[in-house]
Protein backbone atom coordinates (compact mmCIF):
# COMPACT_ATOMS: atom_id res chain seq x y z
CA UNK A 1 0.00 0.00 0.00
CA UNK A 2 2.85 2.34 1.28
CA UNK A 3 4.76 1.94 -2.36
CA UNK A 4 1.86 2.40 -4.42
CA UNK A 5 0.85 5.93 -2.30
CA UNK A 6 4.53 6.99 -2.86
CA UNK A 7 4.37 6.01 -6.52
CA UNK A 8 0.88 8.01 -6.85
CA UNK A 9 2.42 11.11 -4.87
CA UNK A 10 5.51 11.22 -7.10
CA UNK A 11 3.99 11.19 -10.29
CA UNK A 12 1.54 13.82 -9.08
CA UNK A 13 4.65 16.17 -8.00
CA UNK A 14 5.58 15.34 -11.47
CA UNK A 15 2.65 16.38 -13.07
CA UNK A 16 2.52 19.83 -11.26
CA UNK A 17 6.50 20.14 -11.34
CA UNK A 18 5.82 19.99 -15.35
CA UNK A 19 2.77 22.13 -15.61
CA UNK A 20 4.67 24.76 -13.40
CA UNK A 21 7.68 24.56 -15.67
CA UNK A 22 5.33 24.79 -18.77
CA UNK A 23 3.14 28.17 -17.76
CA UNK A 24 6.20 30.36 -17.18
CA UNK A 25 6.42 33.16 -19.36
CA UNK A 26 9.92 35.13 -19.46
CA UNK A 27 10.48 37.85 -17.47
CA UNK A 28 9.94 41.13 -18.91
CA UNK A 29 12.73 42.69 -21.17
CA UNK A 30 14.87 45.32 -19.63
CA UNK A 31 15.47 48.15 -21.37
CA UNK A 32 13.98 48.75 -25.11
CA UNK A 33 14.43 45.26 -26.09
CA UNK A 34 11.02 44.56 -27.77
CA UNK A 35 12.28 41.42 -29.93
CA UNK A 36 11.63 37.66 -28.42
CA UNK A 37 12.83 35.17 -31.19
CA UNK A 38 12.92 32.25 -29.08
CA UNK A 39 11.36 29.90 -32.35
CA UNK A 40 14.78 31.40 -34.40
CA UNK A 41 12.85 32.23 -37.36
CA UNK A 42 13.48 36.23 -38.07
CA UNK A 43 17.12 36.85 -40.00
CA UNK A 44 20.17 38.59 -39.43
CA UNK A 45 19.34 41.31 -41.57
CA UNK A 46 15.34 41.44 -40.97
CA UNK A 47 16.07 41.30 -37.48
CA UNK A 48 18.24 45.03 -37.46
CA UNK A 49 14.64 46.47 -39.92
CA UNK A 50 12.49 45.05 -37.05
CA UNK A 51 14.49 46.53 -34.54
CA UNK A 52 14.21 49.90 -35.83
CA UNK A 53 10.63 50.17 -36.72
CA UNK A 54 10.08 49.00 -33.44
CA UNK A 55 11.75 51.50 -31.97
CA UNK A 56 9.85 54.32 -34.12
CA UNK A 57 6.79 52.61 -33.05
CA UNK A 58 8.08 53.61 -29.13
CA UNK A 59 9.17 56.72 -29.35
CA UNK A 60 7.27 58.64 -31.95
CA UNK A 61 4.04 57.12 -31.44
CA UNK A 62 3.79 56.18 -28.00
CA UNK A 63 3.16 52.38 -28.57
CA UNK A 64 5.32 49.75 -28.01
CA UNK A 65 5.76 46.74 -30.71
CA UNK A 66 6.65 43.68 -29.20
CA UNK A 67 7.70 40.62 -31.44
CA UNK A 68 7.87 37.30 -29.95
CA UNK A 69 8.51 33.46 -31.77
CA UNK A 70 7.85 30.20 -30.06
CA UNK A 71 7.49 26.81 -30.43
CA UNK A 72 4.11 26.02 -29.59
CA UNK A 73 2.06 27.20 -26.85
CA UNK A 74 1.32 23.92 -25.03
CA UNK A 75 5.23 25.01 -23.35
CA UNK A 76 3.48 28.03 -21.74
CA UNK A 77 0.44 25.66 -20.68
CA UNK A 78 -2.10 27.29 -22.40
CA UNK A 79 -4.54 25.51 -25.46
CA UNK A 80 -4.47 28.58 -27.82
CA UNK A 81 -2.51 31.24 -29.29
CA UNK A 82 -4.96 34.02 -28.32
CA UNK A 83 -5.14 32.82 -24.65
CA UNK A 84 -1.41 32.76 -24.16
CA UNK A 85 -1.16 36.21 -26.55
CA UNK A 86 -3.46 37.97 -23.72
CA UNK A 87 -1.67 36.35 -20.76
CA UNK A 88 1.86 37.03 -22.39
CA UNK A 89 0.62 40.89 -23.38
CA UNK A 90 -0.67 41.17 -19.32
CA UNK A 91 2.42 39.94 -17.95
CA UNK A 92 5.03 42.40 -19.03
CA UNK A 93 2.44 45.08 -19.30
CA UNK A 94 2.92 46.59 -22.70
CA UNK A 95 2.06 50.08 -22.74
CA UNK A 96 3.38 53.48 -21.40
CA UNK A 97 0.80 54.50 -18.67
CA UNK A 98 3.95 54.51 -15.92
CA UNK A 99 5.50 57.32 -18.00
CA UNK A 100 4.33 61.20 -18.26
CA UNK A 101 1.87 61.33 -21.58
CA UNK A 102 1.95 57.52 -21.37
CA UNK A 103 -1.18 55.26 -23.19
CA UNK A 104 -2.38 51.87 -23.19
CA UNK A 105 -1.97 51.41 -27.26
CA UNK A 106 0.89 48.69 -26.93
CA UNK A 107 0.93 46.08 -29.58
CA UNK A 108 2.28 42.34 -29.43
CA UNK A 109 2.64 39.91 -32.60
CA UNK A 110 3.26 36.53 -31.21
CA UNK A 111 3.85 33.49 -33.61
CA UNK A 112 3.73 29.92 -32.68
CA UNK A 113 5.71 28.47 -35.41
CA UNK A 114 4.89 24.54 -34.83
CA UNK A 115 1.18 25.27 -34.12
CA UNK A 116 0.69 27.21 -37.11
CA UNK A 117 -1.20 30.17 -35.69
CA UNK A 118 -0.27 33.44 -35.04
CA UNK A 119 -2.21 36.77 -33.07
CA UNK A 120 -1.93 39.94 -33.34
CA UNK A 121 -2.84 41.32 -29.17
CA UNK A 122 -3.56 45.37 -29.14
CA UNK A 123 -3.81 47.44 -25.87
CA UNK A 124 -7.16 48.29 -24.50
CA UNK A 125 -6.91 52.63 -26.38
CA UNK A 126 -7.41 50.42 -29.41
CA UNK A 127 -10.65 49.33 -28.29
CA UNK A 128 -11.98 46.80 -30.48
CA UNK A 129 -13.05 49.22 -34.43
CA UNK A 130 -9.28 48.71 -34.75
CA UNK A 131 -9.79 44.72 -35.24
CA UNK A 132 -10.85 44.76 -38.71
CA UNK A 133 -7.35 46.39 -39.41
CA UNK A 134 -5.19 44.35 -37.70
CA UNK A 135 -7.23 41.03 -39.20
CA UNK A 136 -6.88 42.69 -43.00
CA UNK A 137 -2.79 42.63 -41.62
CA UNK A 138 -2.93 39.21 -40.36
CA UNK A 139 -4.60 37.83 -43.94
CA UNK A 140 -2.54 39.99 -45.89
CA UNK A 141 0.68 40.64 -44.89
CA UNK A 142 1.76 37.46 -42.52
CA UNK A 143 -0.38 34.68 -43.67
CA UNK A 144 0.73 34.75 -46.81
CA UNK A 145 4.68 35.23 -45.82
CA UNK A 146 4.32 32.29 -43.42
CA UNK A 147 2.70 30.02 -45.93
CA UNK A 148 5.17 30.36 -48.25
CA UNK A 149 7.75 29.39 -45.25
CA UNK A 150 9.10 32.56 -45.57
CA UNK A 151 8.58 33.54 -41.67
CA UNK A 152 11.14 36.67 -41.45
CA UNK A 153 9.78 38.12 -44.31
CA UNK A 154 6.30 38.20 -42.48
CA UNK A 155 7.40 39.22 -39.01
CA UNK A 156 8.67 42.35 -40.24
CA UNK A 157 5.66 42.91 -42.93
CA UNK A 158 3.55 42.43 -40.04
CA UNK A 159 5.58 44.51 -38.21
CA UNK A 160 5.53 47.04 -41.18
CA UNK A 161 1.61 47.12 -40.63
CA UNK A 162 1.14 47.69 -37.20
CA UNK A 163 3.76 50.90 -37.16
CA UNK A 164 1.30 52.18 -39.87
CA UNK A 165 -1.31 51.64 -37.27
CA UNK A 166 0.45 53.42 -34.57
CA UNK A 167 1.08 56.84 -37.12
CA UNK A 168 -2.43 56.64 -37.16
CA UNK A 169 -3.13 55.99 -33.40
CA UNK A 170 -6.46 54.62 -31.92
CA UNK A 171 -8.14 57.55 -32.00
CA UNK A 172 -8.20 58.19 -35.47
CA UNK A 173 -10.76 56.36 -38.09
CA UNK A 174 -9.89 53.16 -38.72
CA UNK A 175 -9.34 52.49 -42.87
CA UNK A 176 -11.80 50.73 -44.39
CA UNK A 177 -15.89 50.77 -45.01
CA UNK A 178 -18.12 51.00 -42.65
CA UNK A 179 -19.01 47.05 -42.53
CA UNK A 180 -15.15 46.05 -41.62
CA UNK A 181 -14.86 48.71 -39.12
CA UNK A 182 -18.46 48.10 -37.11
CA UNK A 183 -19.81 45.13 -38.15
CA UNK A 184 -16.95 42.60 -38.38
CA UNK A 185 -16.04 42.96 -34.69
CA UNK A 186 -19.36 41.71 -33.66
CA UNK A 187 -20.18 39.41 -36.73
CA UNK A 188 -17.24 37.13 -35.28
CA UNK A 189 -19.81 35.58 -33.03
CA UNK A 190 -22.01 34.88 -36.02
CA UNK A 191 -21.82 31.93 -38.41
CA UNK A 192 -22.10 34.85 -41.24
CA UNK A 193 -19.63 37.18 -42.67
CA UNK A 194 -20.87 40.70 -42.70
CA UNK A 195 -21.14 41.00 -46.18
CA UNK A 196 -22.57 37.51 -46.95
CA UNK A 197 -25.17 38.41 -43.61
CA UNK A 198 -26.54 41.82 -45.55
CA UNK A 199 -26.87 39.82 -48.42
CA UNK A 200 -29.35 36.93 -47.34
CA UNK A 201 -31.09 39.89 -45.74
CA UNK A 202 -31.83 41.98 -48.29
CA UNK A 203 -32.44 38.80 -50.49
CA UNK A 204 -35.23 37.87 -47.89
CA UNK A 205 -36.01 41.88 -48.16
CA UNK A 206 -37.20 41.13 -52.39
CA UNK A 207 -38.88 38.11 -51.75
CA UNK A 208 -41.17 39.81 -49.00
CA UNK A 209 -41.84 42.55 -51.58
CA UNK A 210 -42.58 40.10 -54.33
CA UNK A 211 -44.91 38.69 -51.88
CA UNK A 212 -46.49 42.08 -51.52
CA UNK A 213 -46.38 43.69 -54.97
CA UNK A 214 -45.91 40.78 -57.01
CA UNK A 215 -48.13 38.84 -59.48
CA UNK A 216 -48.15 35.66 -57.93
CA UNK A 217 -50.72 33.11 -56.18
CA UNK A 218 -48.32 32.18 -53.58
CA UNK A 219 -47.99 35.83 -51.56
CA UNK A 220 -47.72 34.07 -47.87
CA UNK A 221 -44.85 31.41 -48.75
CA UNK A 222 -42.93 34.50 -50.72
CA UNK A 223 -43.45 36.67 -47.26
CA UNK A 224 -42.97 33.80 -44.99
CA UNK A 225 -39.56 32.50 -47.07
CA UNK A 226 -38.19 36.20 -47.09
CA UNK A 227 -39.16 36.74 -43.41
CA UNK A 228 -37.27 33.37 -42.31
CA UNK A 229 -33.90 34.88 -44.28
CA UNK A 230 -33.91 37.77 -42.76
CA UNK A 231 -34.65 36.78 -39.12
CA UNK A 232 -32.19 33.84 -40.04
CA UNK A 233 -29.72 36.08 -40.90
CA UNK A 234 -29.41 38.76 -38.18
CA UNK A 235 -30.08 36.27 -35.21
CA UNK A 236 -26.75 34.84 -34.35
CA UNK A 237 -25.48 38.70 -35.44
CA UNK A 238 -28.13 41.13 -33.59
CA UNK A 239 -28.84 38.34 -30.36
CA UNK A 240 -25.17 37.72 -29.44
CA UNK A 241 -23.67 40.88 -30.51
CA UNK A 242 -26.28 42.26 -27.95
CA UNK A 243 -25.17 39.64 -25.26
CA UNK A 244 -21.35 40.71 -25.87
CA UNK A 245 -22.11 44.20 -25.44
CA UNK A 246 -24.16 43.99 -22.09
CA UNK A 247 -22.19 41.51 -20.52
CA UNK A 248 -18.87 41.48 -22.26
CA UNK A 249 -18.18 45.15 -22.88
CA UNK A 250 -14.22 45.24 -21.68
CA UNK A 251 -13.13 48.41 -20.44
CA UNK A 252 -10.89 50.95 -23.21
CA UNK A 253 -8.76 52.90 -20.64
CA UNK A 254 -6.15 51.06 -19.53
CA UNK A 255 -4.45 50.20 -16.08
CA UNK A 256 -1.25 50.04 -14.45
CA UNK A 257 -0.63 47.88 -11.58
CA UNK A 258 2.96 48.78 -10.72
CA UNK A 259 4.45 45.89 -12.82
CA UNK A 260 6.53 46.09 -16.35
CA UNK A 261 9.96 46.41 -16.72
CA UNK A 262 12.48 49.24 -18.47
CA UNK A 263 12.06 50.82 -21.44
CA UNK A 264 8.20 51.16 -23.17
CA UNK A 265 7.01 48.49 -20.54
CA UNK A 266 5.68 50.39 -17.89
CA UNK A 267 1.83 49.81 -17.91
CA UNK A 268 -0.43 48.31 -20.58
CA UNK A 269 -3.21 45.93 -20.59
CA UNK A 270 -4.80 43.69 -22.89
CA UNK A 271 -8.29 45.39 -24.26
CA UNK A 272 -9.14 41.98 -26.02
CA UNK A 273 -8.74 43.49 -29.71
CA UNK A 274 -6.48 42.13 -32.49
CA UNK A 275 -6.62 39.09 -34.57
CA UNK A 276 -5.54 35.51 -34.91
CA UNK A 277 -4.69 33.59 -37.88
CA UNK A 278 -3.39 30.48 -39.33
CA UNK A 279 -1.20 28.40 -42.14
Amino acid sequence: MLPRMARIIGLWALLLSAAAGAAGIPPTPAGDDYLLDQAGLISSSDENHLRALQQTSLTQYNSPLVVVTISRVSDFGEQSVDALATRWFNAWHIGTLGLQGGANQGMLLLVSVEDHRARIELGSDWGRDWDAHARQIMDEKIVPRFKSGNFSRGIVDGAEGLLEMAKAGPHSQPPGDFLSRKVRPLTKYSLLEPKVLFGVAALGLLLILYGLFGKTDRRGTFIAVGAALIIGAFFTYVVLALVVLIFGRRRRSGWFDGGGGGGGFSGGSSGGGGASGSW
